[in-house]
């Protein structure tokens, strides 16, 4: 009895210090929000001041990146928990890879191969031409799966499930913390506001935060 209750005390003591990691790591990320926002935002300013075309569309596509910067850091300020993929899961994404296959032999003429490079340049082709509705919640999500397993594939990340108070979403996870990322919305959110979609500047904006998570990982 009392060494299962030095474990359960062992056990405690290991949440709460990765609790006050999850912390620190939260208020550094807040900080380099807040110091993105102001950039992003002093564009959006000098367009407007500059009476220039693009400012209306730059300062929605800033509105887009910022909300899912915001998204990525309250999720990772909370107490959230990083669970295998369930049956469930597996079968929603799968539905949803079936969706983008029909899709891209339809109207590219080639479909994904799972998670090839090449699978980048069918998911900008499906894009381009305007294939869906802006209202296809589902299938522009799928999108977003298809360009996850080509990010999967190639920077070592896994399919997961992060459950916390915001809800239970599917992420990608890199190694075996709780460093995630969502792709699923990625290009749906700037799709549903007819915000150009760049799959090759999404793939290379994940790729440049795994490397810099790399290195964090080596200097720890």
């Amino acid at each position: 009895m009392e060494r299962s209750e030095e474990n359960i005390k062992e056990l405690r003591q290991r949440r709460n210090a990765e609790r006050r990691k999850r912390r620190t790591r939260s208020v550094q990320r807040q900080g380099l929000f807040y110091v993105f926002c102001i950039v992003v935002l002093g564009g959006a300013y000098w367009y407007a001041e500059n009476d220039l075309t693009p400012s209306n569309a730059y300062a929605e596509r800033a509105r887009v990146v910022l909300d899912e910067a915001q998204k990525t850091m309250l999720r990772e300020s909370v107490d959230s928990i990083v669970q295998p993929l369930r049956d469930g899961d597996r079968r929603r994404l799968e539905r949803q890879r079936v969706v983008i296959d029909e899709l891209a032999r339809r109207h590219v003429g080639a479909a994904p191969r799972g998670g090839a490079l090449a699978d980048l340049r069918i998911l900008q082709t499906l894009i381009d031409q305007r294939v869906l509705a802006s209202d296809q919640s589902f299938e522009l999500q799928a999108l977003g799966v298809v360009l996850g397993d080509v990010l999967a594939e190639h920077l070592d990340l896994a399919w997961v499930v992060v459950d916390d108070e915001y809800g239970r979403t599917r992420a990608l996870r890199f190694g075996t913390r709780e460093d995630v990322f969502f792709p699923i919305t990625m290009i749906s959110r700037r799709y549903e506001k007819n915000i150009p979609v760049d799959v090759d500047e999404l793939y290379r904006s994940i790729e440049s935060k795994v490397a810099n998570l790399r290195r964090v990982r080596r200097r720890g």
